[in-house]
C-alpha cells in the first residue's frame, strides 16, 4: 500500500511556477483583459472560437501518457480496495483459511492484565501531521491532516501541499505564516492510511489486556523536525516527561514501559540522555530519573547506528523502490515531456527536514567498514535465503552460531563502500581507487550555470559546477567517513543546519564536557545510558529481509539542467543468488534497517557493564524471522518481519503484552537470535572498556585508592625485577628522544646546559627537557629500572638492548621531508635500526628469546608536531601546495605505511601519541599568534582534525591487523588544561618556557647563557618553546598510563 501511495504522488506533482520559498499556491491562473496593443484581448476571442468549435464537433479526446499513467494507478488502487473489502467481509470460516486468534485474548484468558503503563514513540513518516496555519491555498484545511490519512490534497493542490510540508531551510523550523504540528493521541499512528495499520494491531491487543487512556499513551511529536527542536518548538519533550510522570503516580507508582518504532528509538534515546540533564538544555529529572520511572525500554525496528538508505535518500532523492520504478518505465520519472520533476520536488522538501540526519549511520569505519572490509564481509544472500526459508535450521533459542550458513564467502562484496560510482568501483581493490581528500570537495565559487529556461524546481545541485559534479563520479567509492564529506559537498546548506543538531562519530571519553551537548545525544556511540541497573532495554526486529546496504551510482544525463546529476545504476546486477541487484548491495534485515544497525548495541555495545552502559543495564536481542503471509486473505501477515508490518507480529505483539504485564527478559527466555548479529558484533573492534578515571567513578572507590593500587602493582613489580613487559621500544621526535641526535651531524641538539639539569645525573643527555621525558616516567610506570637507551649511543650494547631501545630523533616527522630539512633519523631509518637491532639481540639471546622480547615488549610511537611546526606552517613550498587537511591526509598516510610495517616487524602493542595543542606551545604563540597571549585557534584546530583521521585510521588498522593492539594516546586534552588551567595543577606559568626568555629558545638558543632562565622549572608547565618540564610530562605520564592498562595486560 505504501508504494502505491508513493506511486500516485509521483504521478500527480505537476510542477508551475515557483514563489520565493520554492512552490507557489495552486489556484487558477487568472487572464488579464487588456493590454497596452490589446493583444490580450485578441488571443482571448481566438481561444473562445476554438474552445467553442471543438466542442461542437465533439471530437474524440487523445490520451496522453498521463492518462495512461493514471489509469493504470486506479485500477491497481481499485483492486487493492476491491482486496481489503473482501478481506473483511468475508465469513472467517472460509474453507482453508482461519483468522488466527488474538495474543492479547489468549493472553487474558492465561491471566495476564494490564500492569505497567505503556508509552508508545512513532518513528519517523507513520506519525499524522495537521495544518494550524497556512498560505490562501490551504483555505479549508485547518486542523486537517496533511499527513497520514488520506493523503487527498496530493490530488487537489500539490505544490501547496508540498509547501506547508516544508520547514524553513535555515532554521530548520515553521516558515513564515504556516504551522503544521503532530496529531494528538493514539489516533496519531494507528494507521498511516486507511486500510494500513501501524500501531493499530498493538493498540488493540493491549486493550483486551486492559489498557486504556489512563495506562496507555501514544508520544506523537513532529518527525520533520531535530529532536531538540520538538522541544524548542513545541515542548514535547517537556510533555512527554509529565506524562510519564504523571502515570507512574496514578497508576500506583509502576515503572513505565516504553515502546519506541523507528526513528523513534532514537528520538526516545535522546530524550534518555535530555530528561536527567540541567535546564535550560536538559529536562532537569536529575539523575535517577530514569531509574524511578521506566521498567523497560522495548525497541522495535531500532536504526540506533543509522540506515544506509538516508544516506540515498540525500544523495539522489532513491531508494530500492524508486531505482526499480526506474527500471521499469523511466518515463515516470524522467520524462522531459512530462516534466514531472517528482524526484527534484521530493529532494527539496525533504532536505528540509533534519531528522533525517538522525539516520544517517553512525559510528563511521569502525561501525560500517572500510574501502576493505566490513562486518557483513562473507555474506552469502542466496544461503541466507534458503536458511530462513528452512525454520528447522533456525528453531533453536540461544545465540550459537553452529550451523549458520549466512558467512560463507561466494563472491567478494566490499559493502564499507557505500556509495561506489560504478559496479567495477564497488569491487575494485582499494589500492586501485583514488584518494579522497579534502581538496575533492571543495566547490568553485562561479559554478557554470543552466539553462534559464529550464524549470524552476531547484535543488543545491544547481550551485554546483559539471566539473565539480563529474570529479564527484570519477570512479570513486565512498565509506561511512567519507561519505560525510560528500553530503557536506552536495548539501552544504542542509549538513551545515543538520550537524548542529546531530553527531555521526565515536566518543573516545564519555566524560569529556563537550558531549554534555545535545548533539550527541541521538548517537549510543556518544552517549552513556542512564544509570538505572533495574531497567531493560530489548532489540525487537524482523531478520530475513533483503536491506539496503550499500549503491552502486552512475551519473544522469548531462544535457539536463535543473536535475539530479547522479542516480542509482539500475542495470548494475550481480551473479545468480548474489546481494546486488539493480544496483543496490543486500544484506540482512528488516527491509529497512539492516541487522547490524538494529542489533549491535544490544548484542555488543551495551551488553554487561561497558563505557556505554555503566551501571549494566540488561540488554536483549529478540528477533523475528519473517515469514510471508501464506494467502492474500492474511493480509499484510501474522508473522512479519518487515520493518513497519512487524507492528502485527503476533510474536513481537506477545512480547510486549508480557513485559508490559511484568514479565523480565530472562522470564521470557533471554536473547533469540536467528541471524549472525553476534559474529558480525565480534567482528568490529570497538573499545568497550573503561577508562580508569571513569572505572574509578561508576565502581565508588576514590582515586586515591586507585592511585595506590597501580602504585602497588608497580612497586611489586620492581621489586621482583620483572617488568609488566619484556621490553619498550621508542619511536618518533623531539618529545621521546633521548640522545640519538648526540651523535647526529645537526643543530638539533639538547646536549648541552641547561637541558638535563634536573636528571638523575644533572647532566644534559640529548633529552630535550630539564629532567625526564613522559618516555622515562612510563618506563617506570611499568617496572624498568633504567630507561631503554639511545640507539646509536654507547650504552646501546650487550644486555642493555635487552629491555628495549630507543629510535628516536628530534625534528623527525611522519612527512618524508621533514627529517631531512635537520638531517634527523626519518622514521624508515629508524625501522632499519628496528631490524639491525633484531639481529643483534638474536645473537645475544638466541632467534626464539628474541622474538619473544619483540612479540611481548610495547612500543611507543610519537610523531607530527615537527611535520607540522618545523616544517608546514614555515614551508611556502608546502602550506601553498596543501591545505592543512590535505597536509595532514599526507601524513595519516605515511602513519599507517609505518604501523603496517611496525606490524610486519613483530610489533603487537603500540601506543601512539596525539597532536598536542600546537597552538599552545611557547614558539608557536610567538611566531604565529596575534598580540594576545591566548592558544593559536587555527593550529589547534589542525591538531584536533588531525587527531580525528589519526583515531579513525588507527581503528581501520585495527580492522584489518590481526592480533594488534594499537591504542591511541590522547595527550591534547591533558596538555591543553595544563596550559589554560596552571594553577588547578600545581603550576605557576604556561605561556613562557622556563628557559631564556621563555617566548622562542629552543635547542642551541636555549643554552647556558640564555638570559632569564628560571630557577625552579616545577613551576612552569613549558621548559622550552617547544616542550613540556619533567613535572609536566610527569603529568602526561600517568595519563598514559591510565588509558594504556588494556595495552599493557
Amino acid at each position: 500500500m505504501a508504494s502505491i501511495l508513493r506511486f500516485r504522488k509521483l504521478c500527480y506533482v505537476e510542477p508551475v511556477k515557483c514563489s520565493s520559498l520554492g512552490f507557489e499556491s495552486f489556484e487558477t491562473p487568472k487572464i488579464e483583459k487588456k493590454d497596452d496593443r490589446g493583444a490580450v484581448k485578441a488571443v482571448e476571442s481566438t481561444v473562445g472560437e476554438k474552445q467553442k468549435k471543438k466542442s461542437s464537433k465533439r471530437q474524440p479526446r487523445e490520451w496522453r501518457c498521463m492518462d495512461y499513467c493514471c489509469l493504470t494507478v486506479g485500477y491497481v488502487c481499485t483492486a487493492w480496495w476491491l482486496l481489503l473489502f473482501l478481506y473483511h467481509c468475508l465469513p472467517a470460516a472460509l474453507p482453508g483459511f482461519q483468522v488466527p486468534e488474538a495474543p492479547g485474548a489468549r493472553l487474558r484468558r492465561e491471566g495476564l492484565t494490564a500492569l505497567h503503563p505503556v508509552v508508545l514513540v512513532p518513528g519517523i513518516v507513520t506519525g499524522g501531521l495537521e495544518l494550524w496555519e497556512g498560505r490562501p491555498c490551504s483555505e479549508g484545511l485547518f486542523r486537517k491532516r496533511l499527513w497520514g490519512g488520506s493523503f487527498t490534497e496530493i490530488f487537489k493542490r500539490p505544490l501547496c501541499w508540498l509547501e506547508h510540508l516544508t520547514l524553513h531551510n535555515q532554521t530548520g523550523l515553521d516558515p513564515p505564516g504556516i504551522r503544521v504540528r503532530a496529531v494528538p493521541g493514539l489516533v496519531a499512528a494507528d494507521y498511516f492510511a486507511p486500510g494500513y495499520f501501524v500501531w493499530a494491531v498493538l493498540i488493540e491487543n493491549l486493550a483486551r489486556i486492559g489498557y486504556e487512556g489512563k495506562n496507555l499513551y501514544m508520544a506523537a511529536y513532529d518527525w520533520r523536525l531535530s529532536f531538540q527542536n520538538t522541544e524548542i518548538r513545541d515542548q514535547a519533550l517537556s510533555r512527554l516527561k509529565s506524562k510519564i510522570e504523571l502515570m507512574f503516580v496514578t497508576n500506583g507508582n509502576k515503572k513505565v514501559v516504553v515502546v519506541p518504532h523507528s526513528m523513534g528509538v532514537i528520538y526516545f534515546f535522546h530524550f534518555l540522555k535530555w530528561v536527567e540533564s540541567p535546564p535550560p538544555m536538559g529536562g532537569g529529572g536529575g539523575t535517577g530519573w530514569c531509574a524511578k520511572h521506566i521498567k523497560a525500554i522495548m525497541n522495535i525496528g531500532p536504526a540506533f547506528l543509522g540506515v544506509p538508505k538516508a544516506v540515498s535518500n540525500i544523495f539522489s532523492a532513491e531508494a530500492k523502490d524508486v531505482a526499480f520504478v526506474r527500471s521499469m518505465d523511466p518515463g515516470v520519472l524522467d520524462s522531459e515531456i512530462l516534466g514531472l520533476q517528482t524526484l527534484e520536488h521530493v529532494m527539496r522538501v525533504c532536505r528540509t527536514w533534519d531528522s533525517i540526519i538522525s539516520l544517517i549511520p553512525k559510528g563511521g569505519e569502525t561501525i560500517w567498514g572500510n574501502l576493505d572490509w566490513s562486518p557483513e564481509e562473507g555474506y552469502n544472500c542466496d544461503l541466507a535465503k534458503k536458511r530462513y526459508a528452512q525454520p528447522s535450521l533456525l528453531d533453536s533459542n540461544d545465540t550459537n552460531s553452529d550451523g549458520k550458513m549466512e558467512f560463507q564467502i561466494k563472491e567478494s562484496v566490499r559493502y564499507g563502500r557505500i556509495i561506489s560510482f560504478g559496479k567495477a568501483t564497488s569491487q575494485l581493490p582499494s589500492s586501485q581507487l583514488p584518494n579522497l581528500g579534502s581538496k575533492d570537495f571543495l566547490r568553485t565559487s562561479n559554478p557554470t550555470k543552466f539553462n534559464s529556461l529550464c524549470s524552476e524546481v531547484w535543488t543545491e545541485y544547481d550551485e554546483m559546477s559539471r566539473d565539480g559534479i563529474r570529479k564527484i563520479a570519477e570512479n570513486k567509492a565512498y565509506t561511512a567517513r567519507t561519505f560525510l564529506d560528500l553530503l557536506r559537498f552536495v548539501a552544504p546548506k542542509m549538513m551545515q543546519r543538520a550537524e548542529a543538531q546531530f553527531s555521526h562519530g565515536i566518543a573516545d571519553n564519555l566524560d569529556d564536557p563537550k558531549y554534555a551537548h545535545y548533539k550527541y545525544w541521538s548517537n549510543p556511540l556518544e552517549t552513556k545510558l542512564p544509570d538505572a541497573p533495574d531497567m531493560e532495554i530489548y532489540c525487537l526486529y524482523g531478520v530475513g529481509l533483503p536491506t539496503e546496504r550499500s549503491y552502486v551510482y552512475k551519473l544522469s544525463p548531462t544535457d539536463r539542467c535543473k536535475s539530479i546529476p547522479f542516480r542509482i545504476d539500475s542495470s548494475a546486477e550481480g551473479s545468480d543468488g548474489g546481494c546486488l541487484k539493480g544496483g543496490v548491495y543486500f544484506v540482512d534485515g528488516d527491509e529497512s534497517v539492516p541487522v547490524l544497525s538494529a542489533g549491535f548495541m544490544c548484542a555488543k555495545g551495551w551488553k554487561g557493564r561497558t563505557r556505554f552502559n555503566p551501571s549494566g543495564i540488561a540488554t536483549y536481542v529478540r528477533e523475528y524471522r519473517h515469514k510471508p503471509p501464506a494467502s492474500l486473505f492474511e493480509g499484510r501477515g501474522v508473522e512479519s518481519g518487515a520493518h513497519v508490518d512487524i507492528m502485527g507480529n503476533v510474536a513481537l505483539i506477545e512480547d510486549v503484552l508480557r513485559v508490559a504485564a511484568g514479565a523480565t527478559g530472562v522470564e521470557m527466555g533471554g536473547d533469540r537470535i536467528y541471524s549472525d548479529i553476534m559474529r558480525m558484533s565480534d567482528r568490529i573492534n570497538l573499545r568497550l572498556k573503561f577508562h580508569c578515571s571513569q572505572q574509578q567513578k561508576d565502581m565508588g572507590f576514590p582515586g586515591s585508592f586507585w592511585a595506590s593500587w597501580l602504585l602497588l602493582v608497580m612497586v611489586v613489580s620492581v621489586a621482583k625485577g620483572q617488568p609488566l613487559v619484556p621490553a619498550m621500544f621508542i619511536f618518533g621526535d623531539s618529545a621521546v628522544d633521548a640522545g640519538n641526535n648526540n651523535h647526529l651531524d645537526t643543530i638539533v641538539k639538547a646536549n648541552f646546559p641547561p637541558y638535563g639539569r634536573d636528571f638523575i645525573s644533572h647532566k644534559p643527555t640529548g633529552r630535550f627537557c630539564n629532567g625526564k621525558l613522559a618516555s622515562d616516567f612510563t618506563a617506570e610506570n611499568i617496572g624498568f629500572t633504567s630507561y631503554p637507551p639511545a640507539y646509536l649511543s654507547k650504552e646501546a650494547k650487550g644486555n642493555n638492548l635487552l629491555i628495549g631501545a630507543n629510535f628516536a630523533s628530534a625534528a623527525s616527522g611522519y612527512y618524508h621531508t621533514t627529517a631531512k630539512l635537520s638531517n634527523a633519523i626519518s622514521l624508515s631509518k629508524q625501522l632499519e635500526y628496528f631490524k639491525e637491532y633484531q639481529e643483534r639481540v638474536a645473537k645475544i639471546v638466541g632467534k626464539s628469546n628474541a622474538s619473544s622480547i619483540i612479540s611481548g615488549a610495547v612500543y611507543l610511537v610519537s610523531g607530527g608536531s615537527s611535520d607540522f611546526l618545523q616544517n608546514y606552517y614555515i614551508n611556502p613550498l608546502l602550506y601553498e601546495a596543501y591545505s592543512p587537511d590535505q597536509f595532514s591526509d599526507l601524513l595519516i598516510r605515511s602513519y599507517s605505511i609505518f604501523i603496517q610495517e611496525l606490524y610486519g616487524l613483530g610489533a603487537r602493542k603500540i601506543g601512539v601519541t596525539s597532536l598536542p595543542p600546537l597552538g599552545c606551545v611557547p614558539a608557536a604563540i610567538t611566531i604565529f599568534g596575534t598580540d594576545s597571549n591566548d592558544c593559536v585557534a587555527k593550529l589547534n584546530k589542525d591538531a584536533v582534525s588531525f587527531n580525528n583521521k589519526l583515531n579513525a585510521t588507527s581503528q581501520s588498522l585495527l580492522n584489518k591487523l590481526s592480533g594488534l593492539n594499537l591504542l591511541v594516546f590522547d595527550i591534547y586534552q591533558p596538555l591543553y588544561n595544563l596550559v589554560t588551567k596552571p594553577t588547578d595543577n600545581g603550576f605557576f606559568e604556561s605561556r613562557k618556557a622556563c628557559c631564556g626568555t621563555g617566548l622562542l629558545e629552543t635547542s642551541i638558543l636555549c643554552n647556558a647563557e640564555s638570559v632569564g632562565t628560571c630557577a625552579n622549572a616545577t613551576e612552569y608547565v613549558f621548559w622550552d618553546g617547544f616542550h613540556p618540564t619533567e613535572a609536566a610530562n610527569k603529568i602526561l605520564a600517568d595519563n598514559l598510563l591510565e588509558d594504556g592498562i588494556s595495552l599493557i595486560f
